[in-house]
C-alpha cells in the first residue's frame, strides 16, 4: 500500500513537473518573442519524453494557453494528457527578474496514467529533467480537477478530484492538496528541497473497495493465504515521510472500525482499534471478536536489525468452541498471553482460566493453565482444574516438530459416581479416588506409547457393595497392558478381591482372579438375582483368545446358603472353553446329604451343545419359586429329576416333579405330582394332580413358548368352603364345583369357566342356588350370569369388563332381600335399620372412570325402633361426583323426610334435608340416648362448601316434648356451620308452669378445632381468641324442673334459677365465667322418700377455676352444707378440694332410715410407688350414725371396675343402730371403725 500511494503522489507531481517543463521551455527568452516557437520538440527536450501539443495561444498580454497536450512514456503509451494549461506572467518581473516572470501555471482537468512494469520500474521515472546548480525560479502551479489511473499486475486504482497547489521558490518547493478514491478523501502536503517532508492523510476509506489490492497482496505473499480481509472502515490514517540526504524516515497512525477478516476460515469481526507506526516500530491496540467472542491485542513490533515483537493478547470471556467448532472445550475462558521474541522464533507465555467449562460432557470448574511455547516446543508448566468434584493437576511438553510428548497427570478426591457417564458398567460406583499417570509417546504411533500409573481409593461403594479400599498399578508398553495388581477390600471384613495379568493388542489375555472370604450377601447386593449367605473363596484363570478363552474356575464355601437352601459344604469346579464348559464337580452337602446334584457340560459358543442332568431331593419349593415370582406364597418339599439335552438354542427337557407338605396362599397342599416335557418350543404338562384339604384338582395341557399358545383343562370336583375359613372374617360353609378351560396365548389368553353351588353360608346367612358362567376373551371378562337366592330374595349380576377398550358394563339387582342379611355378608350390621331392600344398579363407561346409577326402595321397616315406609333412594356416582338425587320416606303416623346431596371431591358439596312431624325420640335413639322421649320435631337443613371448609344451616323445632317424664313446651334451635365454626345462633327451651313462663337459652360460637381434643396442641394456640369457644348459657328464666331430663336419679325438681354462664377455651382447656344461683329450691330423689328442701346454691366460675361458695339445704329436720373449689393446672391436671358437713339429715330410704351426721373432705392423694405412682381421689373425715336402721345392699355383678379411692375415714355407730334383713340378719351394734 505504501508504494502504491507513493506512486499516486508521484502522479500528482508529474502534472506539476510537466507544467514546469513547458514553462522552462517558454522562459528561455522573452515570452512575446518565444510564444509562437514553443513546440512539442521543445517540451520533449525538457522532460525527455515524446510530447504532442495541439495549439499554443496567447490569451492576453500576460497569459498564454497550451491546449491538448499529451505526454507518452518510454513504452509509447499515454502517461499524461491535459486539455489546457494556462500560464500567467508578471511582465515587470520579466524585465527585472526573469526567474519570477512566470507568476502562475494552472493545469486544467489533467489525466495521468501510472503503471508498474514487470521490472518493478514505474513509468513516472521516464521523466528526465536536467538541471545544473541551484535554481532561482519562482512560481505557483495549480492542478485542478485531475484524475490519476494506476495499474499494477492487473490491479487498477483510480484517483479523482485531484486538486494540488505547488509553490516553487528556487529549490524550495511547498505543495498541498486533496484528492478522492471511491468515497475516501486523501489530503496531501509537504516540502521538497534541501530535504523532503511528505504528509498524507486518509479519511473515510472503506476496506471493501480494495478487494483487488488484497488479492494482489495474497499473490505477492505479502498477506498470508489463510488471512482474508473482508471489510471495515478507516476513519482516519495519517502518514508522514521525511528524507534528509540518504536518511528516510516514516511515521504515522490510524484507526480502524468495524473491521472484518477471516483467519483459517474463522470470521473475525468487530475489529476496532488504533495503530501507530514508524519505519522502525508498529504499536497496536485493537479489539476484535469472532462469533461474539471478543479479545484484545496490544503491543509493539520492532523493525530494527532483527524484527522482534512484544504483544499482549487478553480476553475476559472467550468461548473457543463458539469460534473453532472442532475444539471440544465448551465454556468461556479468560486469556492473558504474552508474545515476545522474533518472528522466526517466537516465545509465548499464556495464562488461561475458566470458571466453568465442559469437555465431552465432563464438567470442569476453576480451571487454570500456565503454558509456554518456545520455538517448536509447547510446555504446560502448571494445569489445574476441578473435575468430578475433585482436583486434577497436569504438566507436560509437546515437540511440534515430531509430535513427541510427555504428560504427567495427578487427580485427587475424584468422585467416582461420574464414571457411569462414560462407562455404563460403572453405574452405581460412589466414593473418592486418586490417580497418578505418566504418558510418553509420539503422535499416534502405538508402538511408541508408554503409560504407567496407579490408582487408589477409600470408602467406596459399588452397586450396594461397600469397599474399604481399592488399589491398583498398571503399565502399558505399545499395545500391551500389564495389570501389576488391582485389589479391593470389602467393608466390614467382607472379603478381598485381586486381579493381575496382561492384555495384549492381538485380543489375547492372560489374567488371574482371586477372591477370598467373600460375603455372599455382598455378591447379592451386586447381582440381586444371586441369593446366598456365608462366605466363599474363588479362584479363576483366563487365557488365550478373548473370543474363546480357556479357563479354570473353582468356588468353595462352608456353612452358608444358596438361594435360601442351606448347606454345610458347597463346592463347584468348572473348566473348558466357551464352546464346552464342563461341570467337573458340584457338591451341595447338608447333614451329610447331597441335596443338589448336577453333572454334564454345556456350551455358550460354537454348537452350544447341552448335556446336563440336575437332581434335587428335599429342596424347598419357596426358595426356587421366589427366584422368579416374588411373594408367590408357594411352599413345600420338592423332589425333581430333569435331563436337559439338545442345544442352547433348541433345548430338549424331560422331567418329573413331586411336591409334598406344601401350601399355596396359606392353603395346605398335601401332594402335587407333575410330569413334564419340553421340546421344539412346546412345554407339555402331561399330568398334574393336586391333593389338598380345600379341593382335589387336576390339570393337563400344553404351552408353546414360541407362539405363547396355551391349551389347558382344569377341573375341581369338590370345593369345601370351610377350608377357606381362614380367608373370611366370619364362619363360612358349603360345597361347590369348578370346571375351566384356558386357551389363546399368554399375551392374549382366553378362558371359559363354570361354577355351581347348591348352598353356601356366610356369617350365618345362607345363599342358595348359586350359578356362575363367565368367559375371558380379547382381553375382556364377561360374567354372562351370576344369580343366587338369599332367603325370600334374589341377587342377579351381569357384567362385562373390556380391558382393551377401557369399557365396563355391570347390571346388578337385589330383589326383596333383608337388609340385615346383606350387612351380615358384608361383615357389618345396623342396630337401627331393618327391612327388605329392592334395588337396581347400572354401571357403564370406562374402567378408569365408571358411571353408576342406583335406585332402591324399602317398602316397610324400622329405624331405631320407629316404623318407616316407602323409603325411596335415587343416586349416581363417578370419579368426580357422588349425588343423592332424591331421598324420601315416611316415619310414624304422619312424619315425612326428604333430601338430596351432591358431593364433588375436588369442588365441594351441596344438599338439604327436610323433616316434618318426625318423632323426636328417633333423633335421641340414633344418638344412643336410652330414654323415654316424646314430642314431634321439624327440621330444615342445608349443606354447602367443601370438605376442608364445609358449611351448613340447621333449624329445629320440637313441640310438646319431654324426656323421662320431664316435659317442655317447645325446643327451638337455629345453628350454622361456616369457616370452621359452629354458630349457635339461638337454642331455647321453654315451659309454662301455671302462669309462670320458664326459659333457658344458649348462644355463641364453637370453633370445630376447639371441640377436638388435640393433645399436641400448644398453649399458644389456645391463647388465640379466634380458636376459643364462646358460648353463653342464660338461666335467668330457667327452672330446676329441667333436671329430671338430665338424670334418671331425680324424680322431680322445682325452683327458679338465676345467673349466666359463659364457656370459653377449648375442650382440652375449657374455661367457665359467671355464676349460677338457686334460691329456696326443692328436689326429690327417687332413692329417698322425702324431698330435699330449701336448696340454696351459689356456683362461681373464674376461668379455669370453679368455686362452690355455698350449697346447702334441708332433709327433714336436718341440714347439710358444702363448699370448695376445683381448677385446671397449667399441665392440664385437675385439682380439687371440697368440704361437706351433714347435720342430722333425716334419711328415709330402702337401705338407711334415720339421722346421719358427719364431716367429709374430698381432695387428691398419691397411691403407689415408682412407675405405679399415681394421683387418685381421697376422702377423709368422719360419719356418725345412731337410732338408725341399715340394710346392706347386695353388690351387683358388673364389668365396670371399682373406682380407685383413697380413704382416711372414721365410722362411728352410737345408740340403737339396727342392722336388719329379715332373711339374713337382725342385730344391733355400736362402736367405731377406721378405713385408711
Amino acid at each position: 500500500m505504501k508504494k502504491i500511494y507513493g506512486y499516486i503522489f508521484g502522479a500528482v507531481l508529474l502534472l506539476a513537473l510537466a507544467a514546469g517543463g513547458i514553462l522552462g521551455a517558454l522562459s528561455s527568452s522573452s515570452l512575446q518573442q518565444k510564444a509562437g516557437e514553443i513546440t512539442s520538440d521543445t517540451v520533449k527536450d525538457v522532460i525527455g519524453l515524446q510530447t504532442e501539443i495541439g495549439t499554443v495561444r496567447a490569451e492576453s498580454f500576460n497569459n498564454i494557453s497550451i491546449n491538448d497536450i499529451v505526454v507518452y512514456d518510454n513504452d509509447g503509451e499515454v502517461m499524461l494528457k491535459a486539455p489546457k494549461i494556462d500560464i500567467y506572467f508578471a511582465l515587470l518581473s520579466a524585465v527585472t527578474d526573469i526567474n519570477s516572470a512566470v507568476k502562475e501555471i494552472t493545469v486544467n482537468s489533467p489525466t495521468a496514467y501510472l503503471k508498474v512494469r514487470e521490472s518493478g520500474e514505474v513509468n513516472l521515472s521516464d521523466i528526465k529533467m536536467e538541471s545544473e546548480g541551484e535554481s532561482a525560479f519562482k512560481s505557483k502551479i495549480s492542478v485542478e480537477n485531475g484524475t490519476v489511473f494506476s495499474k499494477y499486475e492487473g490491479t487498477e486504482l483510480k484517483l479523482e478530484n485531484v486538486n494540488v497547489k505547488v509553490d516553487i521558490d528556487g529549490d524550495d518547493i511547498n505543495y498541498g492538496g486533496a484528492l478522492t478514491n471511491f468515497d475516501g478523501n486523501i489530503k496531501i502536503g509537504g516540502y521538497h528541497g534541501k530535504y523532503d517532508d511528505i504528509s498524507l492523510k486518509f479519511e473515510n476509506f472503506d476496506v471493501k473497495n480494495y478487494k483487488d489490492i488484497f488479492k494482489l497482496l495474497h499473490t505477492k505473499e505479502i498477506l498470508p493465504e489463510f488471512v482474508k480481509i473482508i471489510g471495515g472502515k478507516l476513519p482516519n490514517l495519517s502518514l508522514n515521510i521525511e528524507r534528509n540526504g540518504e536518511d528516510v524516515s516514516l511515521r504515522g497512525k490510524g484507526e480502524i472500525t468495524d473491521g472484518v477478516a477471516s483467519v483459517y476460515d474463522t470470521v473475525i469481526d468487530n475489529i476496532n482499534g488504533n495503530v501507530a507506526f514508524s519505519d522502525k516500530k508498529i504499536i497496536i491496540d485493537a479489539e476484535a471478536a469472532s462469533n461474539n467472542q471478543a479479545a484484545n491485542i496490544a503491543g509493539t513490533v520492532d523493525f530494527s536489525d532483527t524484527p522482534t515483537m512484544d504483544l499482549a493478547a487478553k480476553s475476559d470471556s472467550f468461548d473457543l468452541n463458539e469460534v473453532f467448532a472442532k475444539i471440544p472445550l465448551k465454556g468461556a475462558i479468560a486469556l492473558d498471553a504474552k508474545i515476545t521474541g522474533t518472528f522466526d522464533n517466537p516465545v509465548v507465555a499464556a495464562n488461561i482460566t475458566q470458571e466453568s467449562g465442559e469437555i465431552n460432557d465432563i464438567i470442569l470448574k476453576n480451571t487454570s493453565v500456565k503454558a509456554r511455547m518456545i520455538g517448536k516446543k509447547l510446555y504446560v508448566d502448571e494445569g489445574k482444574t476441578n473435575i468430578f468434584d475433585g482436583e486434577l493437576f497436569a504438566s507436560g511438553e509437546l515437540d511440534t516438530s515430531d509430535l513427541s510428548y510427555i504428560l504427567h497427570a495427578k487427580g485427587e478426591k475424584l468422585r467416582l459416581e461420574y464414571a457411569s457417564n462414560f462407562a455404563s458398567g460403572l453405574s452405581g460406583l460412589f466414593g473418592d479416588a486418586s490417580l497418578d499417570v505418566n504418558v510418553h509417546g509420539k503422535g499416534d504411533d502405538l508402538n511408541a506409547l508408554k503409560i504407567y500409573g496407579h490408582i487408589k481409593g477409600n470408602d467406596l461403594h459399588y452397586q450396594n457393595v461397600d469397599l474399604d479400599s481399592i488399589r491398583g498399578s498398571f503399565y502399558g508398553n505399545g499395545g500391551d497392558i500389564t495389570v501389576d495388581y488391582l485389589s479391593a477390600n470389602l467393608a466390614n471384613k467382607g472379603g478381598s478381591i485381586g486381579l493381575e495379568g496382561k492384555i495384549f493388542p492381538n485380543s489375547l489375555v492372560d489374567l488371574s482372579l482371586y477372591a477370598q472370604a467373600i460375603e455372599f450377601e455382598a455378591v447379592h447386593n451386586l447381582v440381586p438375582a444371586f441369593i446366598g449367605t456365608g462366605r466363599g473363596d474363588i479362584t479363576a484363570k483366563v487365557s488365550g483368545s478373548i473370543d474363546n478363552p480357556n479357563f479354570n474356575c473353582r468356588v468353595s464355601s462352608v456353612f452358608g446358603s444358596l438361594f435360601n437352601e442351606k448347606y454345610d459344604s458347597m463346592r463347584t469346579v468348572l473348566s473348558g472353553s466357551l464352546e464346552r464348559i464342563n461341570i467337573d464337580e458340584f457338591i451341595f452337602l447338608k447333614d451329610g446329604k447331597n441335596y443338589w446334584q448336577a453333572s454334564g457340560y454345556f456350551g455358550v459358543a460354537g454348537e452350544k451343545i447341552l448335556n446336563l442332568d440336575v437332581i434335587t431331593d428335599g429342596a424347598r419349593l419357596e426358595h426356587i419359586v421366589n427366584l422368579f415370582v416374588k411373594d408367590a406364597e408357594l411352599t413345600g418339599n420338592l423332589k425333581n429329576t430333569t435331563h436337559i439335552g439338545g442345544t442352547l438354542d433348541s433345548p430338549a427337557v424331560t422331567g418329573h416333579a413331586r411336591l409334598n407338605r406344601g401350601s399355596v396362599k396359606g392353603m395346605l397342599i398335601q401332594s402335587l405330582d407333575v410330569a413334564y416335557a419340553f421340546n421344539n418350543d412346546i412345554l407339555n404338562i402331561e399330568s398334574a394332580n393336586l391333593t389338598m384339604p380345600l379341593l382335589d384338582a387336576s390339570a393337563k395341557g400344553t404351552l408353546n413358548v414360541s407362539t405363547k399358545a396355551m391349551n389347558f383343562d382344569i377341573d375341581a370336583d369338590d370345593i369345601d368352603m370351610e377350608r377357606l375359613q381362614h380367608k373370611f372374617p366370619y364362619k363360612v360353609s358349603g360345597h361347590g364345583t369348578f370346571k375351566g378351560k384356558v386357551s389363546g396365548t399368554i399375551t392374549n389368553p382366553e378362558a371359559v369357566a363354570v361354577a355351581n353351588a347348591e348352598s353356601l353360608t356366610f356369617n350365618g346367612e345362607t345363599i342358595e342356588n348359586i350359578n356362575i358362567v363367565a368367559n375371558f376373551k380379547n382381553n375382556a371378562l364377561n360374567v354372562q350370569n351370576l344369580d343366587a337366592d338369599i332367603g325370600e330374595g334374589k341377587i342377579t349380576v351381569n357384567a362385562l369388563a373390556d380391558f382393551k377398550n377401557d369399557l365396563v358394563g355391570i347390571g346388578a339387582s337385589v330383589d326383596n332381600v333383608e337388609i340385615e342379611s346383606l350387612l351380615h355378608i358384608a361383615n357389618s350390621e345396623s342396630k337401627h335399620l331393618k327391612g327388605k331392600l329392592t334395588a337396581k344398579a347400572l354401571t357403564n363407561g370406562s374402567l378408569k372412570e365408571p358411571q353408576t346409577k342406583i335406585t332402591g326402595v324399602i317398602k316397610t321397616g324400622t329405624l331405631a325402633g320407629y316404623p318407616i315406609k316407602d323409603v325411596e333412594l335415587s343416586m349416581k356416582m363417578n370419579r368426580l361426583l357422588f349425588e343423592v338425587e332424591s331421598f324420601k320416606g315416611f316415619e310414624g303416623e304422619n312424619g315425612e323426610i326428604n333430601g338430596s346431596l351432591v358431593i364433588k371431591p375436588k369442588v365441594g358439596l351441596s344438599g338439604n334435608v327436610t323433616g316434618k312431624n318426625i318423632d323426636f325420640g328417633l333423633f335421641t335413639a340414633l344418638a344412643g340416648v336410652d330414654a323415654k322421649v316424646i314430642g314431634k320435631a321439624d327440621i330444615e337443613s342445608s349443606f354447602r362448601g367443601n370438605f376442608k371448609n364445609p358449611a351448613a344451616d340447621i333449624t329445629l323445632t320440637v313441640t310438646k316434648g319431654g324426656i323421662e317424664g320431664s316435659t317442655f313446651d317447645t325446643l327451638t334451635g337455629n345453628l350454622s356451620l361456616d369457616t370452621g365454626n359452629l354458630l349457635v345462633k339461638d337454642l331455647v327451651v321453654q315451659k309454662d308452669v301455671g302462669k309462670k313462663h320458664y326459659m333457658a337459652s344458649m348462644k355463641g360460637r364453637v370453633p370445630i378445632k376447639a371441640a377436638i381434643d388435640d393433645t399436641e396442641r400448644s398453649a399458644k394456640w389456645e391463647e388465640n381468641p379466634e380458636n376459643s369457644m364462646d358460648l353463653t348459657l342464660h338461666l335467668d328464666d330457667a327452672n330446676l324442673s329441667l333436671i329430671p331430663a338430665l338424670s334418671k336419679a331425680v324424680e322431680w325438681a322445682e325452683g327458679e334459677t338465676d345467673g349466666e354462664i359463659k364457656l370459653t377455651g377449648s375442650l382440652k382447656r375449657p374455661e367457665l365465667h359467671g355464676d349460677l344461683k338457686v334460691n329456696n329450691g326443692a328436689l326429690k330423689l327417687k332413692a329417698l322418700r322425702k324431698p330435699i328442701t330449701n336448696i340454696n346454691l351459689n356456683l362461681v366460675g373464674k376461668g379455669r377455676e370453679i368455686t362452690l361458695e355455698n350449697f346447702s339445704g334441708n332433709l327433714g329436720s336436718g341440714n347439710y352444707k358444702a363448699s370448695g373449689n376445683a381448677a385446671l393446672t397449667d399441665d392440664d391436671d385437675v385439682t380439687y378440694n371440697f368440704d361437706l358437713e351433714l347435720n342430722a339429715l333425716q334419711i328415709d330410704s330402702v337401705y338407711y332410715t334415720g339421722p346421719l351426721s358427719g364431716k367429709l373432705n374430698l381432695t387428691q392423694g398419691v397411691w403407689g410407688r415408682g412407675e405405679k405412682r399415681r394421683v387418685v381421689p381421697k376422702i377423709s373425715g368422719s360419719i356418725s350414725s345412731e337410732y338408725a336402721q341399715i340394710v346392706v345392699p347386695v353388690i351387683p355383678e358388673s364389668e365396670t371396675p371399682t373406682p380407685e379411692i383413697l380413704l382416711d375415714l372414721d365410722l362411728n355407730f352410737g345408740k340403737r343402730v339396727h342392722l336388719y334383713e329379715p332373711q339374713l340378719y337382725d342385730m344391733y351394734f355400736s362402736g367405731s371403725a377406721h378405713f385408711g
